[in-house]
């Protein structure tokens, strides 16, 4: 899979995929998961998203910032819910 977002990143690899990043820059796996699938439009910092693309090089600039219908959910109904840990 071509991974640039952090929902591909999430689909790949589940939530654990996520923490292990959030370690690396120390951030919350938790933040990283509310970023990848836009919860209330959440996304990184720009400051995140430099250590984010620095830490995971798969990672992009598009894909840390756009807002794909796929991972907004609402939109078809469904609930998005924090995975369990």
């Amino acid at each position: 899979m071509r991974m640039s977002s952090l929902y591909d990143l999430y689909q790949e690899g589940g939530i654990g995929a996520l923490r292990t990043l959030a370690e690396q820059v120390g951030s919350s796996g938790d933040w990283l998961w509310q970023c990848a699938v836009r919860w209330r439009g959440k996304s990184p910092s720009r400051r995140l998203a430099e250590k984010l693309i620095e830490a995971e090089p798969r990672l992009t600039w598009a894909g840390l910032y756009e807002n794909p219908a796929r991972a907004r959910g609402g939109s078809n109904g469904e609930t998005l819910r924090l995975p369990a840990a």
